[in-house]
């Protein structure tokens, strides 16, 4: 993405007048913030520049789909699937930590400025290449430059559409696995392996797709084991669910009665 470079970064100071008056054309609004800030930055110097960025730190992705970045944005959003993927292959789950989302902001907020200003020099610089013709060109940096809502409003879209159809492959693969290993936990607790079973039980519970009959039979077997405490705490999971079972509710006598 150009955030990591071993040549030397682009430096506003070091374009000619004709390219930074483009430049600062091309940013559109908030071009005077963005030119001070890019005024900080080290003349020559090799590798990332940090330099924070509250727009780019609220939004997150969404930020490089405001700016026109739209290859940034739809790239952090294949880079999001494929970790999801890759969660949900391993762990049957799609991943939701909020503190790896944190991280991405975080990045993108101290690093947005310095891909932000290679991204507008380069759109530029093309334009230069492509059209001699300064009045032609300005036309063309302002209209392709700028902000964009409509490209927030389609990246939202996008957004939408992803997490929709990962949540249908999510819940896909977590109960068709998930019917497998409640199989091979029944199997377990009609050979007498109650502890075997329990283990199994508990790495299935899942809060994203609850399934109350894991609670159900985690419940009579803590009871069985004389852990009344997990017991109840199981047939009261169980409860939130099946408030009107009758069966549950005997046996949750039972728990309160030992």
């Amino acid at each position: 993405m150009g955030w990591v470079r071993r040549k030397n970064n682009i430096h506003i100071e070091a374009l000619d007048t004709e390219t930074f008056e483009e430049v600062m054309e091309f940013v559109g609004e908030n071009k005077d913030t963005y030119r001070k800030k890019w005024s900080k930055f080290k003349y020559g110097k090799k590798g990332a520049q940090f330099s924070w960025n509250w727009a780019a730190f609220i939004f997150g992705i969404f930020w490089f789909a405001y700016r026109k970045m739209n290859v940034y944005a739809y790239l952090f959003l294949g880079v999001i699937t494929i970790i999801d993927v890759l969660f949900l292959i391993t762990t049957k789950q799609t991943s939701t930590n909020n503190s790896s989302f944190f991280g991405v902001f975080l990045i993108i907020a101290l690093l947005g400025n310095q891909s932000y200003l290679e991204f507008v020099v380069k759109k530029v610089n093309k334009l230069k290449e492509q059209y001699p013709n300064k009045d032609e060109r300005l036309k063309l940096i302002k209209k392709r430059g700028g902000i964009s809502w409509i490209n927030v409003l389609i990246f939202v879209l996008a957004m939408v559409v992803y997490a929709f159809t990962i949540s249908i492959v999510e819940e896909n693969v977590y109960q068709n696995y998930a019917a497998q290993k409640f199989e091979e936990a029944i199997q377990l607790e009609e050979k007498g392996k109650v502890k075997e079973a329990i283990t199994i039980y508990e790495k299935l519970k899942s809060k994203d797709h609850p399934i109350p009959e894991i609670s159900f039979n985690l419940a009579l077997l803590y009871y069985s084991e004389g852990d009344m405490d997990k017991a109840e705490e199981e047939i009261n999971n169980f409860l939130e669910y099946e408030p009107d079972d009758e069966e549950a509710r005997q046996i949750k006598q039972e728990i309160l009665s030992r």
